[in-house]
């Protein structure tokens, strides 16, 4: 019984601030002063600011490209940037990846427990966003990852799997 009067107040009361006139913005009125410091500069230019003063060292010029180099050049180069390596790691390859999540610490710790328990494989953290990713290895075969994956399972890695990896040059 009291509940039909309060609905009829409150519907007039809707209805009648639906009624009052819309009070126009006005277009010479100033923001509130927090509201300045939020609001974005349109009129900023990067390009007008001041340039600073980089200065490179000056390098020997080198011999243009498709030119080969001085005698000299090749034999003051050390050994390892002067003959092919045979060791070299390959460009492209299969790595295991043992961990992806989005906390730091943790794929910390799991990088510092792998570099204990894969000390002749290279261990690495990889950024990709959101995540942080483990990799154990870099091999040219497939067939050598899947046996480090399994290693790794055994090791307690249940979710280890191989991946494709681009090695930076």
């Amino acid at each position: 019984m009291h509940r039909l009067p309060a609905f009829v107040f409150l519907l007039l009361l809707f209805l009648a601030s639906c009624m009052t006139p819309a009070v126009p913005p006005d277009p010479d009125a100033q923001p509130p002063a927090d509201s300045l410091a939020q609001a974005p500069v349109e009129d900023y230019d990067p390009l007008l600011l001041p340039e600073d003063e980089i200065l490179l060292p000056l390098r020997e010029s080198h011999a243009p490209v498709g030119q080969a180099l001085p005698a000299d050049t090749l034999a003051a180069m050390p050994d390892s940037l002067n003959q092919e390596q045979p060791n070299a790691l390959p460009r492209e390859g299969f790595q295991v990846q043992i961990h992806s999540g989005r906390k730091l610490e943790a794929a910390q710790e799991v990088q510092a427990q792998a570099l204990l328990l894969f000390p002749d494989h290279p261990v690495e953290m990889v950024w990709d966003a959101p995540n942080y990713k483990i990799r154990v290895g870099f091999f040219a075969a497939r067939e050598a990852a899947e046996r480090l994956k399994h290693r790794a399972r055994r090791l307690g890695y249940g979710k280890a799997w191989v991946v494709l990896a681009m090695r930076e040059e």
